[in-house]
């Protein structure tokens, strides 16, 4: 439910949605990313198309999603 909502106010404060689904993410060590993937994605996708400190943070999560087996987050990096 958290993610969902971080989603929604993404286009708000896209700076801090990105800052709390990083700490969401890197503290997930019970595979709870998988119930919130769309919102992840959602969030990214937003973080990708703002500011360069908003795409740097979504860049260095989509890369550390990788390397945990999340490949399909790669494809907002085109």
């Amino acid at each position: 439910m958290i993610a969902k909502k971080l989603a929604e106010i993404a286009g708000v404060n896209i700076s801090k949605a990105i800052r709390i689904l990083d700490r969401m993410v890197r503290g997930d060590r019970e595979g709870r990313i998988l119930g919130w993937l769309d919102s992840a994605k959602t969030i990214l996708a937003k973080a990708m198309s703002k500011d360069v400190d908003a795409r740097r943070c979504a860049e260095a999560l989509i890369d550390y999603l990788g390397r945990r087996g999340y490949v399909e987050f790669g494809q907002l990096l085109k």
